[in-house]
């Protein structure tokens, strides 16, 4: 009779480790694959328009103006994403080179370069779309001289000047790294102690941006 209730708990232990073994979950083994990194650089280029615009008071009325110009601009920076909300980019931008008429019909031909840097801030809107603002200082560089017609004449003329900026921006998500890019940019007048008055510096682009 031993023998068989011996036999007995011995299947019994014997079922019940089975159905043990069964049920267990597996041990977790801990992710070795690395998160993603918080920081991310990354590269764009807008391709767009920009206006710029003066007022300029001369000694000789007929040299006066106040004109604006609208041309391609081009914008190439590089930036850096700290988390999902802040970043900051550095950016070049210029284009092709603007004119403005004074009363006398005289152009004064410009090229208008500007190197900035700025703070971004913004989120991801859908897993592809991410909407950010933008502030920060440009500095503003003006160069050229006074045309009649084609011809040029020895009237050069320079000015730099450090402005603030406030901008809006977009980027959808292609791929992983590669996104659209769109790009609305604004710098604020600053007058200088000339009598020339440069006004808003906009600029209107669409590019793409590459992520590392």
């Amino acid at each position: 009779m031993s023998m068989v209730k011996t036999d007995f708990l011995l299947l019994l232990l014997g079922s019940a480790m089975l159905a043990l073994t069964a049920h267990a979950q597996p041990l977790s083994t801990p992710n070795l694959v690395p998160t993603a990194a918080l920081m991310v650089p990354y590269l764009f280029g807008s391709l767009g328009a920009a206006h710029d615009s003066v007022i300029h008071i001369a000694g000789d009325p007929g040299q006066s103006m106040g004109a604006s110009d609208s041309q391609t601009g081009l914008q190439l920076g590089a930036g850096m994403q700290f988390n999902e909300m802040l970043g900051a980019e550095g950016f070049v931008q210029g284009g092709q080179r603007h004119g403005y008429i004074a009363a006398n019909g005289q152009t004064y031909v410009q090229a208008v370069r500007t190197f900035g840097a700025r703070l971004t801030l913004g989120g991801e809107i859908t897993d592809r779309l991410r909407l950010f603002g933008k502030a920060g200082l440009a500095r503003v560089i003006h160069s050229g001289r006074a045309q009649w017609g084609a011809v040029a004449e020895d009237q050069a003329y320079s000015n730099r000047q450090t402005r603030s900026l406030i901008g809006f921006g977009m980027s959808y998500r292609l791929t992983d790294r590669l996104a659209l890019r769109a790009d609305a940019d604004h710098i604020f007048q600053r007058r200088n102690d000339k009598n020339t008055g440069w006004g808003n510096l906009d600029f209107f682009g669409l590019g793409l941006q590459y992520s590392y």
